[in-house]
């Protein structure tokens, strides 16, 4: 897929829809193109904004004379209460549409990480990706990660959270590296996505909804549950079609192993 290809198809992509091969081809061209990457979070960014002030400002005739100042509209004066009418019905139901939109469900939405996540979760839970590493064992995974991240990843998270691993890997994101790590909750398959913390800077969107949540944040991308947070080393995301709790306490048990010296 290139760039033209990726971009026609935005909306489906930020709105989650349309079929599941397409948003793999998207997530596959934004994690390897950084201005498509931040195209596409621009864009998110502009939806929301858009979609705030209509809800919060009543249109004013002094508000709509700047709307079509800035598109090269020149309106009399005489057309003015005729355009506030109009204009207040326009505003109206796109704040309306954006809503639905942008919060389906009356659930947060994403964020350009979490929307990435969400189809990697996809690809690999329905059998389309392959981790780099498959293995069940807890060492042999973090072992793995240790020697192909170049930023601190902590162990999978502990058996006592019923987290069983299946495997591992490494991807590149906006030219930020992130782990993966892939496993199961009592037959429900999760994925734990890794960046190192201060790759936030990289991406706006997420580092705000993080800080207003207090380090942590839940939203649903397409039909799976998410949560993220940030620690000592790392900003994790994790994802699953579990209930948000179990995926806490994932992301809370995330490091939790004891680590040898040296490691």
């Amino acid at each position: 897929m290139n760039c033209h290809e990726a971009r026609q198809h935005w909306m489906l992509y930020i709105d989650s829809e349309g079929d599941p091969e397409l948003h793999f081809r998207i997530s596959d061209h934004l994690a390897m193109c950084p201005d498509c990457a931040e195209w596409f979070a621009k864009r998110h960014r502009f939806e929301q904004a858009v979609a705030e002030r209509l809800a919060a400002s009543e249109p004013t005739a002094q508000l709509w004379d700047r709307v079509l100042g800035k598109a090269g509209v020149v309106q009399p004066a005489a057309g003015r209460r005729r355009w506030l009418a109009i204009g207040g019905v326009l505003a109206a139901a796109a704040a309306i549409v954006l809503a639905v939109l942008l919060f389906p469900k009356g659930q947060p939405h994403g964020s350009e990480l979490a929307a990435i996540a969400a189809d990697w979760h996809e690809r690999w839970s329905q059998g389309a990706m392959r981790p780099d590493l498959v293995s069940q064992s807890d060492e042999q995974v973090d072992r793995y990660l240790k020697d192909h991240v170049p930023f601190r990843v902590h162990c999978p998270p502990r058996k006592d959270v019923n987290f069983a691993v299946a495997g591992a890997g490494v991807r590149t994101v906006k030219d930020q590296s992130a782990a993966y790590i892939v496993g199961n909750v009592d037959k429900a398959a999760i994925t734990i996505l890794v960046f190192a913390r201060d790759s936030l800077d990289a991406f706006p969107l997420d580092r705000s909804h993080l800080a207003e949540g207090g380090g942590r944040h839940r939203c649903r991308e397409k039909n799976y549950e998410m949560v993220s947070g940030i620690t000592a080393d790392n900003v994790v995301f994790v994802v699953g079609a579990a209930a948000p709790e179990v995926l806490e306490q994932v992301l809370n048990a995330y490091g939790s192993y004891h680590e040898t010296e040296g490691a």
